[in-house]
């Protein structure tokens, strides 16, 4: 407990305890783009907030293909190893896909840990699937990480 409250206690009125600051949240830097794959068509998304680069994939694939949900775990690893080797600290990469009847998750928090893994992994979603995949990294240039997150889903 805060010297304050032991000075004042919780009910003081005087204000000299009160949690008045200013929060700032910086933007830095957002990137939109489109790109495809032989399987798929890839919106990336990605933008800095604080210290931390965010790229948001939402993977549609094409018609007659299918996305393996254990590639998507595998670009996971690759992602988390290359913004290691980039010099950043991996916060949080998270894979999501959802069809009309399977659906699978997964969540990578350092390389050298095995991703944690729910639902029907080994199962491949379509044209009709949701599939998104989310990185945040620290300590990483947020086109650095774009750049890698684009190659590891290629």
């Amino acid at each position: 407990m805060s010297d304050i409250y032991e000075e004042h206690g919780p009910d003081c009125t005087c204000g000299c305890h009160d949690h008045d600051h200013e929060h700032r949240h910086d933007h830095d830097h957002a990137t939109h783009d489109a790109f495809e794959t032989d399987a798929a068509s890839i919106s990336l998304e990605a933008h800095t907030h604080e210290q931390a680069a965010t790229v948001s994939l939402d993977i549609h694939p094409k018609t007659g293909n299918a996305i393996a949900f254990s590639s998507l775990v595998d670009s996971m690893k690759t992602i988390a190893d290359e913004a290691e080797t980039a010099g950043g600290v991996v916060g949080h990469i998270k894979a999501y896909a959802r069809d009309g009847v399977s659906f699978a998750h997964a969540s990578v928090t350092a390389p050298d840990l095995p991703p944690v893994c729910e639902g029907n992994v080994q199962a491949s979603f379509g044209a009709d699937a949701t599939i998104q995949l989310v990185s945040i990294v620290l300590l990483v240039d947020l086109d650095d990480l774009a750049a890698i997150c684009r190659k590891a889903i290629a």
